[in-house]
């Protein structure tokens, strides 16, 4: 199954490599702190996030913030991270990454498509009554992380790193360089 999971990313970032090899693409940018490049079906729903985003409110009640302006407080949080998108396509999410998207009332996904880094930073809020599921298949994507899909000795490296936890009425994967740090500014995002 692994093998099968790696085959289709890999084979993922093989046509967008080549689509964008030939192609002088405009890039357009909407209004949000979010860029969109669509280049080839397969990664058509994924959002490149432009690297200098505006920071996120902190100040609001936990109630009030949204699985993505946490990933927001996330990327700003002083992390070291690479161009990032946001996984928008739920093919791409549970088919590909195996999330099981029941299992949230709200989510971010966002990672690092095409590259040898190993970037993941899932937000969550759980359905009603599925809090303990939830962590436990976010657990389990740790685990993954770890030993299917840490290839490189950076990605291995990285995903040593992965949290994760519990903020607030959210629970996060962070896979990233520094990831513990990068909880502390989502718990403080969140007040917890």
């Amino acid at each position: 199954m692994s093998k099968k999971i790696l085959a289709v990313i890999l084979t993922a970032a093989l046509i967008v490599t080549a689509a964008s090899c030939g192609t002088n693409e405009e890039t357009t940018t909407t209004t949000t702190p979010v860029e969109t490049t669509t280049t080839e079906a397969v990664v058509e729903d994924v959002t490149d996030i432009e690297e200098e985003a505006p920071e996120a409110e902190t100040d609001a009640p936990a109630s009030d913030l949204s699985c993505q302006a946490l990933s927001d407080v996330v990327i700003n949080s002083g992390v070291e991270l690479p161009a990032i998108g946001l996984v928008e396509d739920e093919a791409i999410l549970t088919d590909v990454l195996g999330y099981d998207l029941s299992l949230f009332s709200e989510y971010s996904i966002t990672m690092h498509m095409m590259s040898a880094h190993l970037i993941e930073l899932t937000i969550v809020k759980p359905a009603e009554g599925q809090k303990d599921a939830a962590l436990e298949h976010l657990n389990n994507r740790m685990n993954q992380l770890k030993t299917e899909v840490a290839f490189y000795p950076e990605q291995q490296e990285t995903a040593d790193q992965t949290v994760v936890g519990e903020a607030g009425d959210y629970l996060y994967l962070l896979c990233c360089k520094d990831a513990a740090k990068a909880a502390d500014a989502l718990k403080a995002a969140v007040g917890a």
